[in-house]
């Protein structure tokens, strides 16, 4: 993550806390940081709906929200984006279960440095970023098999031209739908009997009647 700029939104009310968390972010020489702040809930969940950020640095007591209903907030606008959550540590425990529902990690105030804070910023948007990968490739496995459940059920297909019905009811050439369903291409030819019964001149049959 070197020399990568990240965007991130902070949330404290503390003036002093807010400052050295400035400072502490500005001093870490390996990450470009771009930060917009907040002092409440309710204008982060503005900035959230205006704004993509890569990363959330929370306090977890705010004027209009405390605990896990700080996070839950910020979970409920922006699902998918990492929340490091700042406590002090009368809140660990709380910081700990807001781990155990999402959160990418927390930061107890007073034992902040640039170091904790630098492995925590890209421990974190890292964590994401593979629960991300692993996620969309779960969906491609469940898609994939569930193309596979399809084509290894009941096909229609008509005992006349051989087309195939599709999940829409409607009837289409066998080697559209494949396509369609499977990861295959088709070459065209002709097989023995075809070849007997459009060209005879060219089979050894059609020869023989002359």
């Amino acid at each position: 993550m070197n020399n990568e700029s990240i965007k991130a939104l902070l949330l404290e009310d503390n003036p002093d806390d807010l400052l050295i968390l400035e400072k502490l972010i500005r001093s870490i020489p390996r990450l470009d940081i771009r930060f917009t702040t907040s002092k409440n809930l309710s204008e982060a969940v503005a900035c959230l709906k205006n704004e993509q950020y890569d990363l959330i640095v929370s306090d977890l007591t705010l004027p209009d929200s405390s605990g896990l209903e700080t996070f839950r907030g910020l979970r409920a606008q922006a699902l998918k984006t990492p929340v490091i959550l700042l406590t002090g540590v009368d809140d660990e425990d709380m910081a700990i279960q807001a781990v155990r529902e999402g959160a990418q990690d927390y930061l107890v105030k007073g034992e902040i440095n640039a170091n904790l804070l630098l492995r925590a910023i890209v421990y974190a948007i890292e964590r994401n970023r593979l629960k991300e990968e692993r996620e969309n490739l779960i969906k491609e496995l469940t898609d994939a098999l569930s193309k596979v459940k399809i084509l290894s059920g009941l096909l229609p297909i008509c005992a006349g031209c051989k087309k195939i019905r599709n999940d829409k009811g409607y009837w289409e050439q066998v080697e559209l739908y494949l396509k369609e369903h499977a990861d295959i291409e088709f070459t065209h030819g002709f097989c023995p009997d075809c070849i007997q019964k459009l060209y005879p001149e060219f089979t050894n049959k059609g020869k023989n009647s002359r």
